[in-house]
């Protein structure tokens, strides 16, 4: 079955993973970012998180070791990055054109 021009469609983590994979994409709801991110790194594929980077596991060590360990590449895709008001506040914090940011 195709899906969207995929070739493999499934909702079984190990079945996704027993497939032959180059990136990630973590799409899912934010509680599960943990485990999926986990579970690709340790494949050594590289990881695009959707909104949310989960935090670093002390017992595991942090997202950028595993990164160096494995050579993998990761990035997050914070969803109101790229919206314009938020790229002009950014140039405004940037350009001290407000002050100095107590709390936000």
């Amino acid at each position: 079955m195709q899906c969207a021009g995929f070739k493999v469609t499934t909702t079984n983590p190990d079945e996704f993973f027993a497939t032959p994979l180059d990136i990630v994409d973590v799409c899912s709801p934010n509680d599960l970012h943990f485990n999926q991110v986990s579970r690709a790194l340790e494949q050594g594929l590289n990881v695009y998180c959707e909104n949310h980077w989960p935090a670093p596991c002390p017992k595991r060590g942090s997202w950028q070791t595993w990164r160096r360990k494995t050579g993998t590449k990761t990035h997050v895709a914070f969803t109101l990055r790229y919206v314009p008001a938020v790229r002009q506040m950014k140039a405004m914090l940037l350009a001290g054109a407000i002050g100095e940011v107590y709390h936000f």
